[in-house]
């Protein structure tokens, strides 16, 4: 018989796995993963993901579009910065989950973006357009 404990962690793996498939760097991949999975462990849903890894012309483009709201350098360039649903009922507890484990909560930003998450890693350079 499988452990919850167990249960849990196949959970995460398929979260990791589908996350990676996705161009999201591994150790996003990994924060969201567990984060989402204690969540369930809890009976709540994380956020949906909107957007996650862009290629500079993607940043570019938005940035082009949105010219007060992108940002001209990003970490969705390295894959490691998520957009999520923040209308979702998990998103506020899903954004705290990730700001206490080190990541960034755009919330907290001085120009806000509601939604946005991120892990900066040493040695992987954001791209800016």
């Amino acid at each position: 018989m499988n452990s919850p404990l167990a249960f849990l962690l196949s959970i995460a793996q398929g979260i990791f796995a589908g996350l990676q498939n996705l161009g999201i760097h591994p150790q996003a991949a990994a924060r969201y993963a567990a984060i989402a999975t204690v969540m369930k462990a809890y009976g709540m849903e994380a956020p949906r993901i909107i957007s996650g890894r862009r290629t500079a012309a993607e940043q570019r483009e938005l940035k082009d579009r949105y010219p007060d709201r992108a940002a001209s350098c990003s970490w969705h360039t390295a894959g490691l910065a998520l957009d999520l649903d923040y209308m979702a009922a998990g998103y506020p507890m899903f954004a705290e989950l990730w700001a206490a484990t080190g990541g960034r909560d755009g919330r907290k930003f001085s120009k806000p973006d509601i939604g946005h998450v991120d892990i900066p890693v040493d040695g992987v350079p954001k791209i800016c357009v």
